[in-house]
């Protein structure tokens, strides 16, 4: 059973994320992390994933644009940057128009950071085994 969006969005690592864009639907489920550091990690990707980008070595709103892209084409939930990364409105626009969740948190640390989210993420399928 999976986590639903909203529900990351008012508990846990996720809950002082800003919002840059908001997708179709608004509430997806929430059912696998995905941490994308390189182009390489965009193919992995799979549908109601929750992608956490790392921004390291510069990257910035170009990177951020093949994320939405491909969050896009494989029906992600979202696309999570770190806060104060280098995203024009371009991405932000871009999500829009494409029906694509974006969000900037605080990430001091991604692998902190995704550790957080996958347990939050798992607990749904702990909870549902459980019943």
């Amino acid at each position: 059973m999976p986590r639903w969006l909203q529900e990351l969005l008012t508990t846990g690592a996720l809950e002082s994320a800003q919002l840059l864009a908001v997708g179709v639907p608004a509430d997806p489920p929430v059912e696998r992390l995905a941490v994308i550091e390189t182009f390489a990690d965009l193919r992995d990707v799979r549908r109601h994933d929750l992608m956490l980008l790392g921004l390291a070595d510069g990257r910035g709103g170009w990177f951020v644009d093949a994320a939405v892209r491909a969050a896009w084409e494989r029906y992600a939930a979202a696309v999570v940057v770190p806060l104060g990364a280098t995203v024009f409105s371009a991405p932000a626009q871009l999500a829009a128009r494409l029906g694509v969740t974006l969000l900037a948190q605080r990430v001091d640390r991604v692998a902190d950071t995704a550790a957080l989210l996958a347990a939050q993420i798992a607990s749904a399928e702990d909870e549902w085994s459980r019943r």
